[in-house]
C-alpha cells in the first residue's frame, strides 16, 4: 500500500531510525526511484533515494485507513553541504583503492553521498544526519574518510604481503 501510495501520489516516506528496538528522534526521507520487480506473492524489489532528513513529532501505528504506521514530521534542511576540497580528494582516493571508477566530478557529488559510501556503521550515520554545524560534519566526514583509506591501505598491503609469500 506504501508504495502504490509513492507510486500514484508522488509523496515521499520516512525510514525512522531504529537503536536497541527503539525509535530515535531522526530519520530519512525516502523517495521512490522505482520498481524493480513484482514478485507472485506480491513481494517488491525497489529502488529508492534518500532526499533529507526528518525529526519525528507524532508517529501513529498504523496511521488511520492505511496499513503502514506514520505522522508527523519536521523536514531538515540540510542546506548546501558540499565537501571541501580536501574532503573531495579524499574521496576520490577511497574510489581508486576501491577499484571504482570516479563516477562524480566535484559539482556533482554532495556530503550524504560520499558518506553514504563509506560503510558506516548505522550509529555512525545517524550521528552524521542529525543537524549540527556544517563545519562540525565536514570534520566528522573527512575524519571517517582519513580512516576508511588506511583500513584500505593496511589491507592492501597485507594483501600484497601475502602473494609475496
Amino acid at each position: 500500500q506504501l508504495i502504490d501510495d509513492c507510486r500514484n501520489d508522488q509523496i515521499l516516506f520516512g525510514i525512522p531510525f531504529v537503536r536497541n528496538k527503539r525509535l530515535e528522534e531522526y530519520g530519512a526521507l525516502m523517495q521512490l526511484e522505482r520498481i524493480k520487480r513484482v514478485y507472485r506473492n506480491e513481494t517488491l524489489d525497489v529502488d529508492v533515494r534518500c532526499v533529507g532528513v526528518f525529526r519525528m513529532g507524532d508517529y501513529r501505528d498504523p496511521l488511520e485507513g492505511k496499513l503502514y504506521s506514520g505522522g508527523e514530521v519536521e523536514v531538515i534542511p540540510n542546506g548546501d553541504l558540499w565537501p571541501t576540497q580536501e574532503v573531495q580528494e579524499l574521496y576520490q582516493e577511497y574510489e581508486r583503492l576501491n577499484d571504482e571508477e570516479i563516477r562524480h566530478t566535484d559539482t556533482d557529488v554532495d556530503f550524504y553521498s560520499i558518506a553514504a559510501r563509506l560503510y558506516l556503521s548505522n550509529d555512525r550515520k545517524y550521528e552524521l544526519a542529525k543537524p549540527s554545524s556544517d563545519e562540525k560534519k565536514m570534520i566528522s566526514l573527512e575524519n571517517d574518510l582519513k580512516m576508511a583509506l588506511q583500513i584500505k591501505r593496511q589491507v592492501e598491503l597485507i594483501s600484497d604481503n601475502f602473494h609475496l609469500n
